[in-house]
């Protein structure tokens, strides 16, 4: 049984903005508000950095999107945009500030005054997004909407174990989530990959 999202009042069939970036939150809020119902305004983001990442991101999340066309998931407008930083890292509040200040530029369209909330794809176990520099990030995505942007958390409560265990196994194959690749393949030692790896673990255990 699928876990419960909290749409925090967002009215049913609402068309809804969420970024998707080949990973593994992005597609699983994809799926389950498709699923629902909700119109979605999707944005992926081409965002080259020195750790290499985004090839495998441009596979995944094409993939990602056949898989919900098959599944007759249709009802999405894809819209992108590519950033390269030249040679420097990724910073993460960088990642933040980009994408919501696109968000608030994707909305300011008036063909998309309907869209009210933008989908922040956080979990139990991602970095606060609800702080003070977060909050001013929304307000810039607001004005630069010119009309209120609501961010909404609809898996914040659950953890990646809870979240992967609610994927289709298809859906969770196809995804990419290390940030520093080697090869090729996922290196099993950044951040990111730990919590994954961790996540697999406890499954196993389960299962």
């Amino acid at each position: 049984m699928s876990l419960p999202l909290d749409m925090q009042g967002v009215p049913r069939k609402a068309r809804l903005y969420l970024g998707i970036s080949g990973g593994l939150d992005s597609a699983y809020l994809a799926w389950r508000l498709l699923s629902m119902g909700h119109p979605l305004l999707l944005h992926h983001c081409t965002y080259r950095t020195t750790q290499q990442r985004w090839p495998h991101e441009e596979t995944a999340y094409r993939a990602i999107l056949d898989w919900l066309t098959a599944q007759g998931l249709t009802d999405w407008t894809l819209l992108t945009t590519e950033v390269d930083l030249n040679g420097t890292a990724g910073y993460w509040l960088l990642d933040y500030e980009y994408l919501w200040w696109v968000a608030g530029i994707h909305l300011r369209n008036r063909n998309r005054r309907d869209v009210k909330h933008l989908v922040v794809p956080s979990h139990a176990e991602s970095r606060s997004v609800r702080d003070r520099t977060f909050r001013r990030m929304y307000e810039t995505l607001s004005r630069t909407a010119e009309r209120s942007i609501t961010p909404i958390y609809p898996m914040a409560r659950y953890d990646r174990p809870q979240i992967i265990g609610d994927m289709p196994s298809e859906l969770v194959e196809m995804c990419w989530w290390c940030r520093s690749p080697r090869d090729g393949e996922p290196c099993h030692e950044c951040a990111t990959c730990k919590v994954v790896d961790g996540a697999f673990e406890v499954l196993r255990r389960v299962a």
